[in-house]
């Protein structure tokens, strides 16, 4: 089906965000809208997933003052607020004549629209990729931590697949002692969690970490 329609189906490696950073970047604002409907509004995931869509929709992309909204129907998107504010009655004297243009204005004008606008988004792009890489080399991890440090640990569902919240959980769980720090790679640790040290340690980027702070 692929070859009869043109499409070039591309692989990515399972249960690894990063390695389809194009689908999974949407994903985590998806989730953080809908988190916080969750927990601060009580609204379950099908009551916030048309506000999702049009947050994202709505907002125009990184460097550009334009949305997927316009660009897909060559004009601005209107909020609820101002679509309730159009009078379609004057209110002083006569309403002016109105002019409505041919469809093939329409269509040549939208064209036009749509070339400029491509033409944006592609320079934004581009300086948005040289701006992260540029950004991606200076990562670096300074937090650095001991063997016998407790820790917390950022997990993608905390609660187990079965949890209410599931996915929109909060995704701090712990805490973990640390009890090894890989000797080939430093900013990677063995945890065990606290009070259970029979258990069989699992290795942990220092990424997926923060540090477990207890009360005086």
């Amino acid at each position: 089906m692929c070859k009869q329609f043109g499409i070039k189906h591309l692989r990515a490696t399972p249960y690894h965000p990063t390695g389809n950073a194009f689908v999974e970047r949407p994903h985590r604002t998806y989730n953080s809208i809908m988190r916080t409907f969750l927990h601060k509004y009580g609204k379950e995931f099908d009551e916030t997933l048309p506000y999702a869509c049009r947050a994202l929709n709505t907002h125009a992309f990184d460097g550009t003052t334009v949305s997927p909204y316009e660009l897909v129907f060559g004009m601005k998107p209107i909020d609820p607020n101002s679509a309730a504010l159009i009078e379609k009655h004057c209110l002083w004297g006569k309403p002016a004549a109105e002019r409505f243009q041919s469809p093939q204005e329409s269509i040549q004008l939208l064209r036009a629209r749509l070339d400029e606008v491509r033409t944006q988004l592609t320079t934004a792009r581009l300086q948005v990729l040289r701006r992260n890489q540029s950004l991606l080399r200076q990562v670096q991890y300074s937090h650095k931590y001991h063997v016998g440090d407790l820790v917390l640990r950022w997990t993608p569902n905390p609660g187990g697949a079965r949890q209410m919240y599931g996915k929109l959980a909060y995704k701090c769980t712990g805490p973990y002692k640390i009890v090894e720090v890989n000797p080939r790679n430093p900013d990677v640790y063995r945890l065990v969690p606290l009070g259970q040290p029979n258990r069989e340690p699992t290795s942990h980027h220092v990424r997926e970490l923060c540090p477990y702070i207890t009360r005086p």
